[in-house]
């Protein structure tokens, strides 16, 4: 299934850098095996709408989105959210609601795309602040679930 992966945040920000963070151990990871005519990794930094035409051109069936997301619970911990749930909702740390940038992408690819969305608590997103503990074991346990993806 042709997938475009989206690291989603700001990487100076402590754990708002889990989406870059979680791209960056998918390049490790993927290195030799990534097959670019079914898989594009994007570090999206804090604009994702930014690499719309990037993710058009590939013309994926499946977007998997990262990003850190405040869910209200423990720092660190993972899910997977229906991106019908966030309609609406500001779970993402970001300004730009994320709904937007999955309700054009539903739009653009006629609701034929399948978006899962995979956040992270973060604990802490103080500018110049590397990731914390919690953001790493995130890092990783994303890195898990997306690979179970593939």
């Amino acid at each position: 299934m042709r997938t475009v992966v989206c690291g989603v945040g700001n990487a100076m920000k402590g754990d708002d850098g889990i989406g870059p963070a979680v791209i960056s151990e998918l390049k490790k990871e993927l290195d030799t095996k990534l097959d670019p005519e079914e898989l594009m990794l994007l570090d999206c930094g804090t604009a994702p709408e930014n690499f719309i035409g990037k993710i058009t051109w590939f013309d994926p069936e499946r977007v998997v989105i990262v990003d850190a997301a405040d869910t209200g619970s423990e720092p660190g911990t993972v899910s997977v959210i229906d991106t019908g749930q966030i309609v609406g909702e500001r779970i993402s740390t970001h300004n730009l609601p994320l709904d937007m940038f999955v309700k054009y992408l539903r739009d653009m690819f006629r609701n034929s795309l399948e978006v899962v969305f995979i956040g992270a608590q973060p604990n802490g997103s103080v500018f110049g602040n590397p990731l914390s503990e919690d953001g790493h074991r995130a890092v990783q346990e994303i890195k898990r679930r997306v690979m179970e993806l593939l």
